[in-house]
């Protein structure tokens, strides 16, 4: 009959172990119930499928500060050198002073923040390349949106860099379109996909209330991105190649900011480009 795979995760068992490990379950039998919250569901899920147990917890871990370890195919690498600077009234952080084809992260202050007060500051990366071509990608990490959710997490809760590895964000490979272009990775660490802006009624693990930034996180990057197309010196204006795209969590956010993107900067060429969710939903959904 019809069956079910786990491959529909995401692909976070294809990171994790060969197609040969990659469990199948007849239709009507998966291990966990799906609707039952992360608090009861996940501990079952990964008494399941073990293979999954090393990538949830690997995804989990809340110690990777501004020099620690990235995340690549699910494996953790020896960190790429990164460079921090934090805005102030005397300080932009204008591109014009980051050496190209390495990562920076930004701190951008104000009314940003992760969802966490124990994790890091919000802070967005940017990689340097052509003045004229800018991709605006919106980081993905899962959602937040009640106290079991978050207090798994099953969302990112720190705003941690890619670094120049992988996908789009790798400037060695040849075949890689965006290997040249001026990077500005809109991290996420709120768990409200880009949109939010409430403090809700539980706690994180200081005691503090949880705070859900999602709006002002996104909003302080681009007023960045504004800034550095107005400046002398560092992003043309108008812009030959703008592309606006982010991945699961973040491909709502690429859906969500992607008219004002397209509206503010001024550009020959735009696109947008959503991976892996269309933000899709039915009249009656919340």
């Amino acid at each position: 009959g019809q069956r079910i795979s786990t491959r529909a995760s995401g692909g976070l068992l294809r990171q994790l172990a060969p197609p040969s490990r990659v469990t199948d379950f007849p239709k009507g039998s998966m291990p966990w119930p799906i609707t039952a919250n992360a608090s009861t569901a996940l501990p079952s899920l990964l008494s399941s499928v073990p293979q999954l147990e090393p990538a949830l917890r690997l995804l989990r871990r809340e110690d990777h500060g501004a020099s620690g370890t990235f995340i690549s195919n699910g494996q953790s690498t020896t960190a790429e050198h990164v460079s921090v600077c934090t805005m102030s009234r005397t300080e932009r952080c204008d591109l014009s002073g980051m050496a190209p084809d390495s990562p920076w992260l930004v701190r951008p202050g104000g009314k940003t923040r992760c969802i966490f007060t124990t994790t890091t500051p919000y802070q967005f990366e940017v990689i340097r390349g052509d003045r004229d071509k800018l991709l605006l990608f919106f980081q993905g990490g899962g959602a937040c949106w009640d106290e079991p959710s978050t207090s798994f997490p099953a969302c990112s809760t720190g705003a941690f860099p890619q670094g120049t590895r992988g996908g789009v964000f790798d400037r060695a490979n040849p075949d890689n379109p965006f290997r040249a272009y001026t990077i500005a990775h809109v991290l996420y660490c709120d768990g409200s996909v880009f949109g939010g802006n409430v403090t809700r009624q539980y706690r994180d693990p200081s005691g503090s209330p949880v705070r859900q930034a999602g709006y002002e996180n996104a909003r302080s990057v681009l007023d960045w991105v504004y800034g550095q197309q107005a400046a002398a010196g560092t992003l043309a204006s108008p812009l030959a190649s703008l592309v606006v795209s982010g991945c699961s969590a973040g491909s709502i956010g690429a859906q969500i900011w992607a008219d004002h993107a397209l509206n503010r900067l001024p550009h020959v060429a735009a696109a947008v480009v959503p991976d892996s969710y269309a933000g899709v939903f039915p009249s009656s959904g919340e």
